[in-house]
């Protein structure tokens, strides 16, 4: 049986000002490696009309204790838990990179579930998981890890050169790309709600084509926006902002 955390709320963490006037929640899901702060600067791009909240996975941040996860039930059943209270309102699920996949499979367990459907489903710099293969190995070594971050522009170098916090970092992101690697897709029918794939428009991994096939996992609107920049487009200020006003645009009418 899965163990679902005694507070669940320990994986929803609300960014900025929960405004009362809100009309839609967005809930954001981190890349591999990373947590709820990769999320803290966008409150004060958000419109008035949306509350942010990001998940934050045991092994990083306030977890840090947590022993990290390396199983998808156990990665997906808790976040399902967490959520379900806040699906009375609207809501978006936004996955950047390897939090596009995870925001992927949490929707589905909202459907098939509990019949919650959010109003977009906006995934970032990742290939659809009906084509994804993994590029990336847990089992690589450091320097090989480093110089694929470093590559993707989105780890300051001031950490990349500092020893003890790649040593908490790359354990982290081990796991996730553990899960990553270990991913098993399996087909279900579409989801019944608008998707938004965004990219960067020089990202060597993840390239248009890729972000096209998202609409396969949609029956409802897809629409496609691309950025300058890479893998880790939206850590620019201007690509952030951007991207941010291409998501709201787009839920704007539910």
């Amino acid at each position: 049986m899965t163990h679902i955390p005694e507070n669940s709320a320990d994986w929803l963490i609300p960014l900025g000002e929960q405004r009362s006037q809100a009309r839609l929640n967005v809930f954001c899901f981190p890349p591999a490696g990373s947590g709820s702060v990769f999320f803290r600067h966008w409150p004060a791009a958000m419109p008035g009309w949306i509350n942010l909240w990001a998940l934050r996975l045991p092994g990083r941040e306030t977890r840090f204790r947590e022993p990290l996860l390396t199983q998808w039930p156990k990665l997906v059943e808790p976040l399902v838990q967490a959520l379900t209270p806040h699906c009375d309102q609207p809501f978006v699920l936004f996955g950047h990179s390897f939090g596009a996949l995870v925001s992927f499979e949490v929707a589905h367990q909202l459907r098939d579930r509990f019949g919650y459907a959010p109003v977009a489903l906006a995934v970032s710099a990742r290939q659809p998981p009906h084509t994804f293969a993994a590029q990336r190995d847990d089992q690589q070594d450091d320097a090989t890890l480093i110089a694929e971050l470093r590559a993707d522009e989105g780890t300051p170098e001031v950490v990349l050169q500092d020893t003890k916090m790649m040593e908490l970092l790359l354990r982290i992101y081990r796991a996730d790309l553990y899960l990553n690697r270990t991913y098993s897709y399996y087909p279900r029918g579409p989801l019944s709600c608008p998707i938004l794939a965004l990219g960067g428009e020089n990202d060597k991994g993840v390239n248009t084509q890729d972000l096209m096939r998202w609409q396969e996992q949609t029956d409802q609107t897809f629409q496609l926006k691309l950025f300058p920049g890479g893998h880790m487009y939206l850590v620019e200020e201007q690509n952030k902002v951007a991207m941010i006003q291409a998501l709201t645009e787009f839920v704007a009418d539910f």
